[in-house]
């Protein structure tokens, strides 16, 4: 039993037009790259009324177009420990609400250790 059928060997036989037939398949698909798009939006691609889109149109009407949130604390002193609670509470706050990813919420208190 053969899995190519009579004539399978056209490609060795006929090796530069085969080469040439794929040099110019290349380049006809190769041609499109220019042309693609990426989209990491929901917006076209579910219903309106998904819970998905319903949820990113609040988070938007809220915080803007933005992906990223800066909460500023003022205080005299941000090396102390009074200010270092207040900011412990912010993020850990901040974490516990939804749709935001609690590894990427960053503060003087969730960065490693720092020394000198």
């Amino acid at each position: 039993m053969t899995f190519f059928p009579p004539g399978g060997s056209l490609s060795f036989e006929r090796s530069k037009l085969t080469l040439f037939v794929l040099f110019l398949l290349t380049i006809a698909l190769g041609s499109g790259i220019p042309r693609l798009e990426v989209r990491n939006s929901f917006a076209g691609e579910l219903p309106a009324e998904d819970p998905i889109n319903q949820d990113t149109e609040q988070v938007k009407a809220f915080f803007g177009k933005r992906s990223v949130v800066l909460i500023g604390l003022e205080a005299d002193n941000v090396y102390n420990s009074g200010t270092a609670r207040k900011i412990k509470a912010i993020s850990q706050r901040l974490a516990e609400v939804p749709y935001v990813l609690p590894e990427k919420v960053v503060s003087l208190v969730t960065l490693p250790k720092v020394s000198q």
